[in-house]
């Protein structure tokens, strides 16, 4: 089931002013750490927002 409390890379960007490769590149690094990933090697990261405030508050 879906939890709406959780944030796909593209509402990450959006909320960063950014693209979802910078989401992408963010989790590499380790500035982001995703709650979950889908399976596979394409598969979609999910955030939490408590994660992506903490990013935000780091970035401004």
């Amino acid at each position: 089931m879906f939890n709406p409390d959780l944030l796909t890379s593209r509402d990450v960007a959006a909320r960063l002013r950014t693209n979802t490769r910078q989401v992408a590149r963010l989790v590499q690094s380790g500035r982001l750490a995703p709650y979950a990933k889908a399976p596979g090697a394409r598969g979609a990261y999910l955030f939490t927002v408590e994660a992506v405030s903490a990013l935000e508050d780091e970035l401004s």
